[in-house]
């Protein structure tokens, strides 16, 4: 995402789906709804940069951070951290199927699944060839999300874009100034 001064801002903590994926363009909208909500302030003041230039931080408006918008709409999810206010949002989202979770009862979303510690893989992900260490297997995706992993960005597409699956789930719609967590 641009900043107004041409900066490029990385949301920290998250990760969204990548252009052309199942749910980027709505990720890209529903940020633009909110940072249009305004006024926007980045978190923290001063974000330190990533390998790539961009800043690593969060944008706030109303009290509301984007990280926790995109979480709880079902347009992101946790990407290697702690947080325990976006897990039980993340946990949310995959139990109501919301956003990209909407096709997770699809059988491209069933096991078996490799499970490290922050995230999960194909079976044959070349990122788990290390030493002969034994991963706890999953059979499907929604218990590795809504305990907080995120699909490998090596072995996996996230999210998988099943024939005849909806495109997104429920609607976005009701996401207003009200925010994402009004009933």
């Amino acid at each position: 995402m641009r900043l107004p001064d041409g900066r490029r801002l990385r949301i920290d903590r998250i990760d969204c789906p990548e252009t052309g994926r199942p749910g980027a363009a709505a990720a890209r909208d529903l940020a633009a709804r909110f940072v249009a909500a305004g006024p926007a302030s980045l978190c923290p003041r001063e974000p330190p940069a990533d390998r790539y230039g961009r800043l690593l931080g969060d944008l706030e408006v109303g009290g509301e951070r984007l990280s926790a918008v995109l979480v709880a709409a079902g347009l992101a999810w946790r990407y290697r951290c702690h947080d325990a206010d976006l897990l039980r949002l993340q946990e949310r989202a995959v139990h109501q199927r919301l956003g990209v979770h909407s096709v997770l009862d699809h059988p491209c979303c069933q096991g078996p699944l490799r499970l490290t510690d922050t995230s999960f893989h194909r079976p044959d992900c070349g990122l788990l060839a290390t030493g002969g260490r034994e991963y706890p297997l999953a059979f499907g995706a929604e218990q590795p999300l809504a305990s907080g992993l995120a699909p490998c960005r090596h072995c996996l597409a996230w999210p998988p874009a099943p024939p005849g699956a909806p495109p997104l789930g429920p609607s976005l719609a009701a996401w207003s100034t009200a925010g994402p967590h009004a009933p």
